[in-house]
């Protein structure tokens, strides 16, 4: 029976603990470094511009936006494709 809980307890430890210890120091530092680093890409792509070619958009196609709810989805998707990025290049994760 010792042994059991032994062999339970040093699997924990070797597997669960540590994967779960890792992947929350990947998350605490994409969720520290992510914004810092748009906030240092934001001046380069010019926002005003973004701004510009979105209200230059017809109104059909800003119902279809707003219908799609792309003002949710769209970011969600492009953080998912950031984060992906970002852990692909972990050379012990991906």
């Amino acid at each position: 029976m010792f042994n059991a809980l032994f062999a339970l307890g040093k699997w924990f430890l070797a597997e669960a603990f540590l994967k779960v210890l890792l992947m929350g120091a990947v998350f605490v530092v994409l969720t520290v470094m992510l914004p810092i680093i748009a906030s240092l890409i934001a001046p380069m792509i010019g926002i005003s511009s973004l701004n510009a070619a979105i209200s230059g958009l017809p109104q059909g196609v800003l119902w279809f936006g707003g219908l799609l709810r792309l003002d949710v989805g769209l970011p969600a998707v492009v953080a998912a494709v950031v984060t992906k990025f970002f852990i692909r290049r972990l050379p012990f994760i991906g």
